[in-house]
């Protein structure tokens, strides 16, 4: 849940959404993700960012045995409808011919300026796991942000297109 202007908020309604994800056992929501089982919930709040045109990439690096093999690159992101578009890249940036959740950018997208930096973060992060992908953001000014590491995207339920993928 995105917050842009903290004046215009209808607290209320932040406060049931709250209630309902603390009453949440993940373990269980979308599929079977025992990772979850004994965290105890808690609501974090974060820094919104976003870039000036809007549009903020999210850079899913898709890590084995620590090393980044692959970067899932969402972007144009309605929230409301859940809807985006995504490539899939090699760590040389060379577009693959596959795509997970959403439809395939029509064209390529430029390469992130601190992919060097990025996949460094990734690595580190992901080392000691078989498999985790570590979710990174570029803002304007080059600064690279944290976003989440995850084991089982999806709940591992999404399908890959083609499905030999």
């Amino acid at each position: 849940m995105g917050v842009k202007d903290k004046e215009n908020v209808d607290w209320a309604e932040v406060k049931q959404k709250f209630d309902a994800c603390m009453s949440i056992n993940f373990a269980f929501m979308g599929g079977f993700e025992m990772q979850y089982l004994n965290i105890r919930p808690c609501i974090l709040a974060e820094q919104y960012i976003e870039n000036e045109n809007g549009n903020l990439y999210d850079y899913k690096i898709h890590c084995f045995n620590g090393k980044p093999e692959y970067i899932q690159v969402i972007g144009d992101r309605d929230l409301k409808t859940h809807k985006a578009r995504e490539a899939f890249y090699n760590t040389q940036w060379v577009l693959q011919p596959f795509t997970y959740t959403y439809p395939r950018y029509d064209k390529g997208k430029k390469k992130p300026e601190k992919l060097q930096e990025m996949l460094r973060i990734a690595a580190a992060l992901s080392r000691g796991f078989i498999y985790v992908r570590v979710d990174l953001y570029e803002l304007e000014h080059g600064e690279v942000k944290f976003g989440e590491m995850t084991f089982t995207p999806a709940s591992g339920m999404d399908c890959w297109n083609p499905p030999a993928a």
